[in-house]
């Protein structure tokens, strides 16, 4: 490993829109599913509400009686608002979330233990957030700080990158780094190209095995066998 990599044992999109968990996943750096790995944003309402759902174990977070249809497009057909967190579902339900919220809550709760037990056993966590609108820092100090009176002992860093600002600027505070673009979102957002993603060239993730093997059978041909194995990858769900 280079010795510029900055090493972490997670590395976490908190949503905002998608661009950050396509771009770990091309570079192979998106290791299982987490619970805003495909979520978007309107407004900071889902700024406000990360504090509170790391301390409450995210048990509010898109509640049957809180979920909302909005208006899909051609991409994304249906579309469900989480009221309570402000966060958008676009790529959840196939057609109503009456009929399928029961397997779209179990699916979220996996990812969203999943999310906390990975930072239980780490010391570095990265987490990303980029998003369309413009979006104050100081809701990431807030983040920073609830975090790290639940994880005292996990040292938190925060990149963050903000489409259509009214001016190019990189701020820093501390451990969160705010990138302000002016330019819209493209299609290279999607796909590793873009400069404002550069950054996750330079982080390095465990070299642990995501795969679990398992043996399914053994066959016997005189004095040699045969061994039937399954290889699974984990956490993809």
């Amino acid at each position: 490993m280079s010795a510029d990599k900055q090493q972490y044992d997670l590395v976490c999109s908190l949503g905002g829109n998608c661009a950050a968990a396509f771009q770990l996943q091309c570079r192979g750096k998106r290791l299982f599913s987490l619970p805003f790995d495909w979520c978007y944003v309107e407004n900071e309402r889902p700024l406000e509400y990360l504090p509170e759902g790391f301390a409450d174990g995210f048990k509010n977070l898109a509640l049957k009686e809180n979920l909302k249809r909005v208006d899909g497009n051609k991409d994304h057909p249906v579309i469900y608002q989480d009221c309570y967190s402000g966060y958008f579902f676009p790529n959840h339900f196939k057609e109503d979330a009456e009929k399928e919220y029961d397997g779209f809550y179990k699916k979220l709760r996996r990812r969203t233990e999943r999310l906390l037990d990975k930072i239980r056993n780490a010391r570095r966590v990265l987490f990303i957030f980029s998003a369309l609108i413009p979006f104050d820092v100081s809701r990431f100090e807030r983040l920073s700080e609830k975090l790290s009176q639940l994880y005292p002992a996990v040292h938190f860093d925060f990149k963050l990158i903000s489409f259509g600002c009214p001016a190019e600027e990189e701020l820093t505070v501390g451990n969160i780094t705010l990138s302000r673009c002016v330019r819209q979102q493209n299609f290279y957002d999607f796909y590793k190209t873009n400069y404002e993603w550069a950054f996750l060239d330079n982080v390095a993730l465990p070299s642990k095995s995501h795969e679990q093997i398992t043996l399914l059978s053994v066959r016997a041909f005189g004095k040699r066998f045969r061994l039937n194995f399954e290889i699974k990858r984990n956490d993809q769900d």
